[in-house]
């Protein structure tokens, strides 16, 4: 459910609405901010449960105890996922946080939900309140995993949310959810002294060059580049700080130092440019990186989640021009940049 949102809201133009079943949390784990979530002793404890159990129908029946086929729910286990993968995927999906996307989903939505399904019902609400535009549509029991005889009435719903839809209708192409990268050259006058105007030239250009070569092949779309400063969108999370890797390596090369920030959020397309708070978020967070650093903010850490990522905290920062505090994350030096085939 998480990555449908997370689809819906980078891909506006092709997405047509959205049928959310049996739904879960746009946030899993309980924080201040969120007390609807679970304890950290409980998703571990379900984890370790998914994993034990996998592949003998118990996980499926969980979700669906009125359906009578527990052999075949057995068989479907097995033919998905091995124990292993089955427990990790929870695991992972445990780390995910997509609630401040949530704003930036611009299909229809319908929702529905069993009273008395495994996933609370507060999540089904919470996602109806949050989405721009959702329907919720409460059930008794279990929802469209229910009885066989409760079904017509919810298909009957769903057609008509389907059918009675006209296709890209209100939908704000100029209006997407992405992910900024901004890249500065980190004490660039110096340099420049250091190494003179004709030289400093030849680096710059060079640098903005391979740059260019590694945001295409993270398949990412330069912006603008100006003075100093590069900056990018990618319509993915991880390719995002991948390519942060990349140029800060390319730097390197150069014996260059630069420093990047990168921000996940909805940013609105200009005619070539970019614009909203997304871009200032992500130029801001770019500023406080040292050289050599790339910081995130906590809602692109959320979306990586299961990508072998693994980021520092730097704790709670205020970013000039940015309403509120953002926590923020800086790539741990150990994470290895990975090539793309």
């Amino acid at each position: 459910m998480p990555r449908a949102l997370l689809f819906a809201a980078t891909y506006p133009e092709r997405v047509s609405g959205l049928v959310l079943h049996s739904v879960s949390a746009p946030r899993t784990r309980w924080a201040p901010d969120y007390p609807i979530g679970l304890s950290d002793e409980v998703l571990d404890g379900y984890t370790e449960w998914v994993g034990q159990n996998w592949g003998t129908g118990r996980v499926s029946g969980a979700f669906a105890p009125d359906l009578p086929n527990r052999r075949e729910l057995a068989r479907i286990e097995r033919a998905i996922a091995t124990p292993a993968i089955a427990a990790e995927h929870f695991r992972l999906a445990n780390r995910m946080d997509v609630r401040e996307i949530l704003p930036s989903v611009q299909a229809p939505t319908l929702i529905i939900h069993g009273r008395d399904e495994m996933m609370p019902i507060a999540w089904a609400r919470y996602l109806a309140e949050h989405l721009p535009s959702a329907t919720l549509i409460e059930t008794e029991g279990h929802g469209m995993l229910g009885a066989p005889e409760t079904l017509d009435p919810l298909i009957d719903e769903v057609e008509q949310f389907v059918t009675g839809q006209h296709p890209q209708s209100n939908v704000d192409v100029d209006r997407v959810l992405a992910t900024v990268l901004f890249v500065d050259i980190a004490t660039s006058t110096q340099q420049l002294v250091s190494v003179g105007d004709r030289r400093w030239t030849e680096l710059l250009t060079d640098f903005r060059r391979q740059v260019r070569v590694e945001i295409d092949r993270h398949r990412g779309r330069e912006v603008n580049t100006r003075g100093d400063d590069v900056l990018a969108t990618f319509d993915g999370s991880t390719r995002a700080v991948r390519c942060a890797q990349a140029v800060v390596s390319v730097a390197a090369q150069l014996g260059m130092e630069v420093r990047a920030g990168a921000h996940t959020g909805e940013i609105e397309l200009q005619e070539g440019d970019i614009a909203g708070i997304a871009v200032h978020t992500g130029a801001r967070v770019c500023d406080l990186a040292g050289p050599g650093e790339i910081l995130v903010t906590a809602t692109l850490r959320d979306l990586v989640a299961g990508s072998g990522l693994e980021f520092e905290s730097r704790g709670p920062c205020e970013l000039r021009g940015v309403p509120g505090t953002k926590e923020l994350f800086a790539v741990a030096p150990s994470t290895p940049a990975v090539a793309l085939n």
